[in-house]
């Protein structure tokens, strides 16, 4: 259903002209600049029909603007996510309010939503460089789920426009593991920063894998030492979790514990000692001495996660002991786990 023909103007420019004929539904002869945007329109208006049989006319609330939905979402979705993720997707959510606020959602379709993404992609963010492809997916995730909200909770309208845009593809080419050598070298200019937290907080990020709010949250009441474990209380998916630790790591912290130690005090805490820690200069210093280049403190997390994998462990386990609680979080994973899987035949015994 649907044909896209290529015409050539008189200028030399390049168009792509859209025409779709369905029974019952409006004729569409539409022009794009380029052919992906006509692609995904096609896809955006035959989804819209398959998901919507009764017609077009009940497809889409005519009165009620984006600005709308984006405001009863944060009203009733985001008070039930976590601190982290909430503040994330409000900041999200204002920028698509922003840009597109004003659009009824009888007005909406794919083409709207992916020029904005390629206006994002283009756009520079806080830190002053481009937006990269995972931050305009995470954007794209944002506002499509105010849409299946909509949809399937509101009743509002008949198919999320946003399922009609293809995420752009993430480019995973940066280290994001260190080998031993490499764990080695930085910990070794931790323990040599001015700072008396950096070597513990890494330490503790590269043998426990939990993010980094996570463990500058931590409160000496969340550390059991005895039972070598850490409670870890505010996660990104807003589950709790207990997260074991290691005897190396015990010692670590049991000398950074005070001897009269208030509860509630964070373990990692800068002078103030209700307020974490900032451990962005001296980890970058840090980074430096030990020869490191473009490589985060998240990417310790996915250290840990890619040693699990190559030690053997399994996917299940790594989902645990990460906090993921979809299964497919892990798959970045999955060629470390295929790699190992001729030890495990090797270790068989017949």
């Amino acid at each position: 259903m649907g044909t896209i023909t290529k015409e050539v103007r008189k200028s030399g420019k390049i168009k792509w002209k859209l025409q779709i004929r369905k029974k019952g539904w409006p004729s569409v002869c539409k022009t794009f600049n380029t052919q992906q945007d006509a692609l995904d329109y096609q896809l955006w208006y035959q989804s819209k029909i398959k998901f919507d049989p009764t017609g077009p006319s009940q497809f889409y609330n005519k009165q009620m603007t984006v600005s709308q939905v984006i405001e009863r979402y944060k009203s009733e979705i985001l008070p039930h996510k976590s601190n982290g993720m909430r503040a994330a997707q409000e900041k999200q959510l204002n920028w698509w309010k922003k840009e597109m606020g004003n659009v009824v959602l009888g007005d909406l379709n794919p083409g709207i939503i992916s020029a904005l993404l390629a206006k994002l992609s283009k756009t520079n963010s806080a830190k002053g460089m481009p937006f990269k492809p995972a931050s305009v997916n995470r954007f794209r995730s944002a506002i499509s789920h105010v849409f299946s909200v909509a949809r399937a909770d509101w009743n509002l309208i008949g198919f999320n426009p946003v399922e009609g845009v293809r995420k752009l593809k993430e480019n995973n080419e940066r280290k994001q593991h260190l080998n031993k050598e490499e764990k080695e070298l930085l910990l070794e200019a931790c323990k040599s920063s001015q700072s008396k937290l950096l070597y513990p907080l890494v330490l503790t990020a590269l043998t426990t894998g939990c993010r980094k709010g996570e463990i500058l949250n931590l409160t000496w009441s969340d550390v059991d030492l005895k039972r070598k474990r850490l409670y870890i209380l505010a996660t990104k998916n807003g589950e709790s979790r207990s997260q074991p630790i290691s005897a190396k790591l015990v010692e670590v912290l049991q000398g950074l514990k005070p001897l009269k130690v208030n509860p509630t005090r964070l373990v990692f805490s800068g002078g103030n000692p209700l307020r974490p820690f900032d451990p962005k200069r001296s980890f970058a210093t840090a980074m430096k001495l030990a020869g490191i280049k473009d490589f985060t403190f998240h990417d310790l997390r996915h250290t840990f996660a890619s040693d699990l994998a190559m030690s053997g462990a399994s996917e299940i386990q790594v989902m645990k002991l990460m906090g993921h609680k979809d299964p497919k979080m892990v798959l970045r994973y999955a060629h470390l786990f295929e790699d190992h899987l001729g030890d495990l035949v090797e270790g068989l015994k017949i």
